[in-house]
């Protein structure tokens, strides 16, 4: 009596570990995945301990549900967890993978955020170059013929005609 009393709460206790299994805030899908995969076979023992021969067909297969249930479920980020249940996959594997492939999505979409616009599309203001910002510009501390002389007329233009001037030109009003 006190050996059936043992198994039943440790089934109970494994299966309230099962659900009530959250992923982290900043844990990575592989981890949860591995993490429910060991919940989900501690509960699985601890029910096959006590079940008879015939039984065990039907108690691996809800032992299956529950651990797709779970993993669903516990998923931190709703937009995985929306797109996870949405698309209705029979196994863990494919529950998994389409998780692992939403947060590889979220994260390089991410990591093309934080990196702004093309980076060759950027002019510098001081040097003109493109590639990079006057912030970073790699001519800001150096004195550069180019550069100090952006707004001066070249020398050979000094002293030609460049057009009417404001002396020389007349009225006829």
């Amino acid at each position: 009596m006190k050996n059936m009393y043992t198994e039943k709460r440790t089934l109970d206790f494994h299966a309230m570990q099962l659900f009530g299994a959250e992923q982290g805030k900043n844990e990575c899908i592989s981890k949860w995945i591995q993490n429910i995969q060991s919940l989900s076979s501690k509960f699985r023992e601890a029910a096959l301990k006590d079940c008879e021969h015939d039984e065990r067909i039907g108690l691996v297969a809800l032992a299956d549900k529950l651990r797709n249930f779970c993993f669903e479920q516990g998923i931190s980020l709703d937009r995985i967890q929306a797109i996870v249940r949405s698309r209705n996959a029979g196994t863990f594997d494919e529950i998994a993978e389409m998780a692992l492939e939403e947060e590889s999505a979220i994260f390089s979409k991410n990591e093309r955020y934080r990196q702004g616009a093309n980076p060759w599309r950027q002019v510098c203001h001081n040097c003109r170059k493109a590639g990079h910002v006057a912030a970073k510009c790699y001519l800001k501390d150096k004195e550069d013929v180019r550069v100090s002389n952006l707004g001066a007329e070249p020398k050979e233009n000094v002293g030609k005609f460049l057009g009417p001037r404001k002396n020389d030109v007349k009225c006829y009003n």
